[in-house]
Formats: C-alpha cells, sequence, structure tokens
C-alpha cells in the first residue's frame, strides 16, 4: 500500500512538472504573453493597411495619396510575388471580399464567418491552402504579409455594417412606474 501511495506521488509530481503547470517564482508584474504579436504589432505600421490592399488586390491601380517611390516598391512586391506563382486574393473573393459564389470562395463580409473564424485559423488558411481551390502561400507570403492580409479581411466585415442610429436623436426612454 505504501508502495503505490509513493509510485502515485512521484507520478503526479512528474505529470505536474511534464504538462508545465509549474510555474515557478513569477513576478506579478512580469508580462505573461508576447508584448506585440505579428498582427499587434502591424497596428504600430500605419502603412499596413495600404500594404494589405495590395496584397489582397494584387495591383497598385488603386492607391491613392501614395508617393511614387511607394508605389514603386509595391509594384515591385507583386512583381516578384507573381513570379512565384501568387495569385492575388481579389480573383476568388472579390473585390468587395463578397466572395465569387461560383467557386465558393468565403464571403469576407459575412458577419457570421467573421465571428466564427479566428485570426490564427485565417493564417492557417493562408499558409496551408483550403481545399483543392485555394493554394497554399506558405513559400509566397511572409508571416508579416499574412498578418497584414487577415487585418484587412477583418475590415470587410466593417464596412458591411451599417450605423441606423440619427445623428442628435436620442433613444425614448419609458417613464418610470410610480
Amino acid at each position: 500500500m505504501k508502495h503505490t501511495i509513493k509510485v502515485c506521488s512521484i507520478l503526479s509530481l512528474a505529470a505536474l512538472f511534464a504538462t508545465g503547470c509549474f510555474v515557478g517564482s513569477r513576478s506579478a508584474d512580469e508580462m505573461r504573453t508576447p508584448a506585440l504579436s505579428p498582427t499587434a504589432a502591424s497596428h504600430a505600421n500605419p502603412t499596413f493597411l495600404t500594404e494589405a490592399k495590395v496584397l489582397y488586390e494584387g495591383s497598385t491601380a488603386g492607391l491613392k495619396d501614395v508617393s511614387a517611390s511607394e508605389k514603386a516598391r509595391y509594384q515591385q512586391q507583386i512583381d516578384e510575388l507573381q513570379a512565384k506563382g501568387y495569385q492575388a486574393c481579389v480573383g476568388c473573393h472579390q473585390a468587395n471580399g463578397s466572395g465569387n459564389k461560383a467557386i465558393n470562395a468565403t464571403n469576407f463580409t459575412d458577419t457570421g464567418w467573421q465571428n466564427n473564424n479566428s485570426t490564427p485559423g485565417m493564417v492557417t488558411s493562408i499558409v496551408n491552402g483550403k481545399g483543392k481551390i485555394m493554394p497554399s502561400y506558405k513559400d509566397k507570403l511572409s508571416l508579416q504579409q499574412m498578418n497584414y492580409l487577415v487585418e484587412y479581411i477583418r475590415k470587410f466585415e466593417d464596412r458591411n455594417k451599417v450605423d441606423t442610429s440619427v445623428i442628435g436623436q436620442s433613444k425614448a426612454t419609458a417613464p418610470a412606474a410610480r
């Protein structure tokens, strides 16, 4: 009986260490996650949406308020990607994100789809491709570019939302019961 208790205790301690449950001493103020994920870091870069738009559309034609040198840099980036077999997202997912129904491409404007798909899951789909139609982009795009694309794709939901409130009009409230 004592031998069984001793073996169980040792196995319990081993499991505790193996599963990472033993944290050790750590300051309560210490960050437990990285300060900036690749996605969060892109928010610090004010041009990430411009680059994402270029990647999504595969063109610099729609760029406004971009210097000629920046436009040339983006065009060079697109040319290099296309040389590696990059196919712009707009070809299947449409410029407005609604998706080509003929090939059952994802509709990025669908709030339900946006809510049910995590950012890491979306990056995984870009890395590995989806089914037989969407190719893998693991050898064509950097992780940063993929994160930019995911953030750009997230913006399609915002474009679909309509604010039905009237400016300057407050909601009517029911009189308090006496």
